[in-house]
This record gives C-alpha cells, structure tokens and sequence, in this order.
C-alpha cells in the first residue's frame, strides 16, 4: 500500500513534470491522442473528420478534453494546479485497493463499471485513518463527513477572515475520486473539483475539472451549502455536505412514509388538512404516487380513455382510482367520490399528468423527519423539516404529519399541520384539474 505523503509542495510544477515522468505509461496514450487532434486540426479540410472516432473510446477522449481544460485553468489559478497534483497522488495512493475490488462484471444502470460497497468502505476508511474530510457513503443512507473537525476548524478560520484550505475526497461507485479544494483566500471562496477515474488498466486518469467562485452557508443543524457546477436546469445551484450522519430510524421513517410522494406538483404535503376536514387536498394529483407504493411501477394513462373536454384529462376507471387511492386514507366513499370529482355516466374519475400547462416551478423540496411520537391510539406524529437545496436552507418549513399503521403492513394519512414557516413562500398549492384549484389562483406556466 502507498503511503500519503502530506509534506510535498504541490504548487510546484516539477512535481507535476516528475509525476508525469513516473506515470509515463498513464499518460502518453492520452498525449498522443492530443497529437494525432492537433495534427488533424493543421491538415484537415472544413467539416472533414480529422481522427477516427471508432477507436478513441469515451474514456479517452474524456480525458483529451479534461486535458484542454486544465491548460486553460492552471494558466489562470494556482489552486488548479496543486489541485490536479494531489488528486492524482491520492489515486495512486489507493490504486491496490482499487485493483483488489475491481470489477468483473457489476455495472451500473449507465453501464459503467462499480466495485462493491465493502470495497467503496474500505478506500473511505483507508483515507479515515489517515486523517482525510471523508464523505462517508452508504448504498441505504446518506453521505456524511467523517473527520468533520477538519471541516469546523477551516470554517471557524473563515468566519475570521483568514486564508485557509479545505480537502474534501469523496469515493465513486466506480472506484474513481472526487477530489475538493475549498480555498478561502483574502475574502473570496473558491472550489476546484477534479475527477479521476480508472482506466481498463487499472490506471488513474483525469476525467473533469471545474472551478467556481463558490458560495458557502453552513446551517445551525450541520450542513455545508456550496455551488453546484451550473447544468442549466431550473433551480440546481446548490449542494450540500452534512457534517454529521442521519438517525437511521427517523431516515427509514421519511423514505417510507413521506420520500415516495414528496412535494412535486400534490398537495399532500403542502397544505393543512386532516380527517375532519381535507380542505384543498386533491387526491387525483396522488394517483401515480400511490400507485407506484403500491405496485413498484409507474403509472402508465395510455389504456384510458382521453378527453378534452370540459378541460383536459384521462378517465379513470372508478375500481382501479378508488382501489389506488382510498386504502391511505380514513373518508368514506361518497365523500371522497364528491371531492375527486366522481363521474357516474364513465364511472371514472378525471386525472392529468403532470405537463407544461399545470406543473407549478419550485426548487426541489426534501422531506426530513426529525421526530416521531408514538400516540395513545396507535397512531404516530411525525415533525418534518422540509428542506430546500437551492434556497440553502434546512427548514424551508416544518409540518406535522400523522400516520395510522395498520394490521396488514398498510397505512393511511390522517392529518398534515404546517406548524412553522421560514422566510420563503411554501411550495405551490394548487390541484392540476381547474374545478379543483381556489378560485382566483393561478399556475405559473413556463417553457423549459
């Protein structure tokens, strides 16, 4: 096993020269790959293909890209510089580990190559015991980081205003690095993030660089909010780091009750309600989710009949809507026919897919039970913090949220209680179908 060693300058561009000299074989095959590029661009007539695409695999050519972006950046910031230089140190530091978990034949749903967990553990407490902010990754829960002091002291260095470095690693399921180097340097906070992956070899090779001015909150519950690389869709600015790991029971809570329907265009969540009154809930807009708990498969319209008519939706045959929906809920049938607008001539109920014309925008909003309380009936009450990525906040608002289990491993919604409100609005509240949404509301439509 290599060692890490901590005490090199890696500023300095010998050791880049040094390091390219030892890892010759890594990188040729990628330098001349640049070569053959250029030398086409200086020959090749406009619009003439000037390499054969057919054997430079993705990896490759990946990497020939990568290359073109680090000539740019190093040019530019230092913190680049010393960024690629020990990204690929601590690779190589790990390559053994990685060789011993290689994969023969697991691959991922893109196709990618992964190790397994043991061998993603085993590279994460390898960089653990050597002192390293590790994000701590799990196939159930969340990531956290491990060494968090680390993190506490470079964060109280930069409430002071002083000049201060953070590395933070991080283990693909492929085996490859993510590699961080928070800066804070006379006011301005900076990230550089490389990627290095693992080529059919087994040999390291730099995949993806970027660098961000960078924006940082940490919140009083422990969360590092940073920039995210911008990909042009609506509301992903922003990421977190939790600095501590999650309450297994209380996680197991939210994924089972509250993750599968979420905040995304029903107002389960959204809006107070219970048992006695259901106020503006809609149950048609909680048919895909429901019928996804129950079935472990999307919802599928396409056998249905469509109309457009007085508005425009699906009709739903009464047996499959009722069956899907009424079994979570404590309201009698002609209640809830009335309330999810029953139509007795089709004997189905009116349902549109979430689209254009009624999707209401809003950053993705995620469920966080912190608390449960076991009842004297045998219900439970769960405290949600619903927080916000892009908004950087952990407590966009908190709502309560009671639960019946039932005997056969069932159970059913009894009440949501928004108990408490930031500083933000809430998410959207309003039904897809028009007879459903408070008169005079309106949903904000707009093109991707």
């Amino acid at each position: 096993m290599k060692k890490i060693g901590k005490r090199k300058n890696f500023t300095d561009k010998s050791y880049i020269c040094n390091l390219i000299k030892e890892k010759g074989a890594v990188l040729l095959p990628v330098l001349l790959v640049m070569l053959l590029v250029a030398a086409g661009c200086q020959s090749a007539e406009p619009g003439e293909k000037t390499w054969d695409e057919d054997v430079i695999s993705e990896g490759q050519w990946d990497a020939v890209v990568s290359e073109q972006r680090w000539a740019q950046l190093e040019t530019e910031h230092d913190s680049v510089i010393k960024a690629r230089a020990r990204s690929m140190e601590l690779a190589l530091a790990y390559q053994e580990l990685y060789q011993n978990g290689k994969p023969t034949t697991a691959q991922s749903k893109w196709g990618q190559s992964v190790i397994s967990q043991k061998a993603v553990d085993e590279i994460e407490d390898f960089f653990i015991a050597e002192g390293y902010a590790v994000l701590n990754s799990d196939s159930t829960y969340p990531s956290y980081l491990e060494n968090a002091q680390r993190f506490y002291d470079f964060w109280d260095a930069v409430c002071r205003g002083d000049d201060i470095e953070l590395e933070v690693l991080s283990v693909a399921q492929s085996g490859g690095l993510y590699y961080s180097l928070f800066r804070n340097e006379a006011g301005a906070e900076t990230r550089v993030d490389v990627s290095v992956d693992w080529d059919e070899e087994g040999e390291p090779f730099f995949s993806s660089v970027s660098y961000v001015e960078d924006e940082w909150t940490l919140t009083e519950y422990g969360n590092f909010y940073y920039k995210n690389v911008l990909t042009g869709v609506p509301y992903e600015d922003y990421e977190l780091i939790s600095l501590k790991p999650v309450d297994k029971t209380l996680y197991d809570l939210t994924e089972k009750y509250l993750a599968p329907i979420g905040y995304l265009s029903n107002n389960l969540l959204t809006c107070s309600w219970s048992r006695e009154d259901y106020g503006t809930l809609s149950f048609n807009d909680l048919l895909e989710y429901l019928y996804r708990m129950e079935h472990n498969a999307f919802f599928s319209p396409e056998a249905y009949e469509s109309v457009r008519e007085p508005y425009s939706c699906y009709r739903i045959p009464a047996a499959l809507f009722e069956e899907t929906i009424l079994p979570y809920f404590d309201i009698n049938l002609t209640e809830f026919r009335q309330r999810s607008l029953y139509d007795a001539v089709t004997d189905s109920y009116p349902w549109q897919e979430i689209c254009c014309e009624n999707l209401t925008y809003y950053p993705t909003v995620e469920p966080e039970v912190v608390h449960c309380r076991d009842n004297a009936d045998g219900t439970l009450t769960l405290t949600v913090r619903a927080k916000c990525n892009d908004y950087k906040t952990d407590c966009l608002f908190v709502h309560e949220v009671v639960i019946r289990p039932l005997e056969n491993g069932g159970y059913q919604y009894l009440r949501n209680t928004i108990t408490e409100k930031g500083q933000w609005e809430l998410p959207p509240n309003y039904p897809r179908l028009p007879p459903q949404r408070p008169e005079g509301s309106e949903i904000a439509a707009a093109a991707f």
